[in-house]
């Protein structure tokens, strides 16, 4: 059994080796790979949290079966970026580790929304029943220094606390395949 000692230092480790993944496009205009930036250049910070039942997505909605047990989350992150650089969130790079009770759980990212330069607009949320997806940012938000994005997460648990967004960035391991096909 896991101890809550070892599950704190589990989630602080897991926090230490995940950083920030977010890659940008080149700002000449060139028309190269997505560079990744430092996780001093841009910082992600929540600044509010709202536990839904129902949530009208762009094409698809989610609407909770069990209300008395589960609830979506949605998080309101604040971006602060270099101004100027395109920026793509991937859904299947984040998620969110919390407790409820005395119990620990990891659950995937399943929507983004569209990217705002204000914290309370409204931003259309896309769903992803498999954790696949992604969002950009578009002619205003690429311009601007602080934008805001949401992120969804589904079955949270009533006593859900001490929420952690884990967020992946490749630290420099690579190995190429030549694949599965015979």
């Amino acid at each position: 059994m896991i101890t809550r000692a070892k599950m704190i230092a589990l989630a602080a480790a897991l926090i230490v080796v995940c950083g920030v993944y977010l890659a940008f496009a080149q700002w000449g205009g060139a028309s190269q790979p997505p560079l990744c930036l430092a996780v001093k250049d841009v910082k992600l910070r929540i600044v509010e949290a709202t536990f839904v039942t129902k949530l009208e997505g762009v094409s698809s909605r989610f609407e909770e079966q069990k209300p008395d047990q589960f609830r979506g989350l949605v998080l309101t992150i604040e971006v602060k970026k270099p101004a100027g650089g395109d920026l793509t969130l991937v859904a299947a790079d984040y998620a969110l580790h919390y407790r409820y009770g005395d119990s620990s759980d990891v659950a995937p990212c399943h929507g983004l929304s569209t990217f705002s330069t204000r914290k309370d607009e409204d931003r259309p949320m896309n769903l992803f029943k498999s954790g696949y997806g992604r969002t950009t940012t578009g002619l205003s938000t690429t311009k601007a220094e602080t934008v805001f994005v949401d992120v969804f997460f589904m079955n949270m648990e009533p006593e859900t606390s001490e929420i952690h967004l884990l967020v992946a960035q490749p630290v420099g391991a690579t190995f190429r395949t030549t694949g599965w096909k015979p």
